[in-house]
């Protein structure tokens, strides 16, 4: 056509950003989750978790700021009423959300679940001691990523399946079990022979949860002891400031990293470094975990820990 360049007059291909940051030759390497920050991961799990409400009707819209409570909304194209949902790395209660008509979207061991934040409440009450704990009496707050069995069923028709979406099932084969009684002494129980694995099954009665990483392991035992009345300055004595630190007042986890890096001058680099997305609310104060000390001596913690039990609780090696 007149006016149209020929080819030896086209101007080769800009190298801007812009162009660069185009999907011209197959996609970017995929993101790892604790390498985001809490924004970011915020945004990453409303993805995940719009994308599963979609088989089940719901068109999601993340919300800028709370409004009225809620993070995202989801429509779903047969009911009359929107629903105004909170989104959660681990199973929350909180007395600010009753009565509200929230939902609250979590996730238990990978599988994401909604439910009306107070038959969650009901269903906390009926299956566990949750709302006997100092976290919830004092503070209206209460978050754990390691629900019991009972409850777990009791969920289990407000989880998110896209197919192939199920809890990985686990059989605990023990090669040693360390059982601590309340009065701190130590029984050695020796299981059936094998190859040592670096896993840990947390044990309090005829609930289990596991297997565990090392510094999931702590976690579990830590939040167990907590749901226990087990003060955070008991676990600190264990554990050692570094890696057990406290803030005033009961922060979400959306907001702990501020907090944290202002009072203890971390660095920025520092924010996957620590268990940002379950902390632990005792006494007035959140806790927070660190993530990357557990070695060798894991074992050691694990059961000063266990000894710290009002109750016995124990600790498997599978």
């Amino acid at each position: 056509m007149p006016g149209e360049p020929s080819t030896v007059d086209r101007k080769p291909r800009s190298t801007s950003t812009a162009d660069r940051e185009r999907i011209t030759a197959g996609l970017p390497p995929r993101v790892s989750y604790v390498d985001l920050n809490a924004k970011q991961k915020e945004i990453f799990n409303f993805q995940k978790v719009a994308a599963l409400l979609a088989d089940y009707g719901f068109n999601c819209i993340k919300l800028a700021d709370d409004w009225q409570g809620a993070d995202f909304l989801a429509y779903h194209f047969a009911w009359e009423h929107t629903l105004r949902v909170q989104l959660k790395t681990s199973l929350t209660i909180g007395t600010k959300y009753a009565g509200k008509g929230l939902h609250m979207a979590f996730h238990i061991k990978g599988l994401w679940h909604i439910v009306d934040h107070d038959t969650l409440v009901d269903l906390c009450g009926q299956h566990t001691s949750y709302l006997d704990t100092a976290a919830w009496k004092d503070n209206g707050l209460y978050t754990t990523t390691h629900p019991n069995p009972r409850l777990r069923a009791a969920l289990a028709p407000y989880a998110l399946r896209n197919g192939d979406a199920d809890e990985v099932s686990t059989s605990p084969l023990s090669t040693t079990q360390h059982l601590v009684q309340p009065n701190g002494d130590t029984a050695h129980v020796a299981a059936a022979s094998g190859p040592k694995a670096a896993r840990f099954e947390i044990v309090a009665g005829p609930t289990s949860t596991g297997p565990l990483t090392k510094k999931h392991a702590v976690l579990a035992a830590i939040q167990l002891l907590a749901e226990s009345g087990v003060s955070g300055e008991q676990i600190q004595s264990v554990v050692k400031t570094g890696p057990f630190r406290s803030l005033p007042g009961s922060i979400e986890p959306r907001d702990l990293w501020p907090a944290m890096a202002a009072r203890y001058e971390l660095a920025s680099g520092e924010e996957k470094l620590w268990f940002l997305d379950d902390p632990i609310y005792e006494g007035g104060k959140t806790w927070v975990l660190r993530n990357n000390v557990w070695g060798p001596n894991t074992e050691d913690k694990l059961r000063a820990l266990c000894a710290l039990a009002p109750r016995a609780v124990s600790f498997r090696v599978v």
